[in-house]
């Protein structure tokens, strides 16, 4: 089960990756490295979230699963709306320009 969710997370990981390269060089954007630093510490906060979650609810701790579900899907949506509209991509008129 978690062999399959890890290599389930990977996978996501990789696709989130190369669509992210082929946006920013369809809009010709360099992101610095503290922007790719900040992607992969969200990247790796979800991960952690959602291992949180699926290892107390196997467990049957439902309250811990279900205020960790809380916390990190707070977090994690509020960190990645605001690295999409640092990058541009939800907003593509104030995103990075450091071309």
């Amino acid at each position: 089960m978690y062999s399959f969710l890890s290599f389930l997370l990977g996978v996501i990981a990789v696709i989130g990756v190369v669509w992210l390269l082929g946006f920013l060089r369809m809009r010709d954007i360099r992101l610095k490295w503290y922007v790719w630093a900040s992607i992969a510490v969200w990247y790796l906060w979800t991960v952690a979230g959602i291992s949180f979650v699926s290892i107390n609810a196997a467990g049957k701790h439902a309250k811990a699963a279900s205020t960790g579900a809380f916390i990190f899907f707070i977090v994690t949506i509020i960190a990645g709306v605001l690295l999409a509209r640092l990058i541009g991509v939800l907003n593509p008129s104030k995103g990075l320009n450091n071309s």
